[in-house]
Parts: structure tokens; sequence; C-alpha cells
């Protein structure tokens, strides 16, 4: 499995989800695309980078089990892609909390707003 970019990285802190990255069927969806503008069949495709036309077809469906780095940098330099991984930032969880504070105060009735902000006072 490869935990950058191709995989969901969902990070679940305090009921928030933080969702950064790439899901398998957004990237095979985006190789089909860039297959099919180059011209090219899945046949001519998998064949050009020894693999089967069935697995070509599980990747750009997003529904592939597993697949190899080099195979993903190959697919995409044949179809005109390149794959990047980027640092992400995941909040701290004094960040976390904070938000989640933020987004209680502000749907807050006057009631609720009065307490939380002596909450606030008293830490």
């Amino acid at each position: 499995m490869i935990p950058f970019v191709l995989e969901a990285d969902i990070e679940l802190i305090l009921g928030i989800v933080y969702d950064t990255s790439m899901k398998l069927d957004e990237m095979g969806a985006l190789i089909r695309t860039a297959r099919r503008k180059a011209g090219l069949s899945q046949a001519e495709l998998a064949k050009r980078r020894g693999m089967s036309r069935a697995t070509l077809s599980q990747i750009e469906t997003g529904v592939v089990q597993e697949i190899g780095i080099r195979k993903v940098v190959g697919l995409c330099a044949e179809v005109g892609l390149t794959l990047s991984v980027t640092e992400i930032h995941r909040p701290t969880l004094a960040e976390t909390i904070a938000k989640a504070q933020r987004t209680k105060f502000d749907s807050a009735t006057q009631t609720d707003r009065a307490i939380l902000e002596y909450g606030r006072t008293k830490t």
C-alpha cells in the first residue's frame, strides 16, 4: 500500500475529518482521460507498460487493491501525467480543538456563547 497521494489520507480528530489526498478512483479517472486523449486503447497502453488490460481497467476504475509506485509512475509518464508527492499540514491537537471551539461558538445560541466564553476565561 502506498501511504501518500494514492490512498485517502484521512485523520479523525475530535470528530473532524481531514481528507487531503487523491483517492485511487480519482487517479484512475485521470489516467483514463489522459489515455483517451493520447489516442491509446487500454490494450495498447497495457502492452506498453507490461501489464494486462484487466489490470489497467482496474486501475482506471479504482477497484485495484494494490499497485506499485513504479507502475503508477510509468502509466503517468506514458500518458503525459506526473505524480507528485507533497507534504500535508496535519493540524495539531490544539489547532483542532480551537477550530472545534470556534465552530461551536459560531453556531451556539446566545446562552451557549456566554457559557463557552466563560469556559475560555477560566482556562
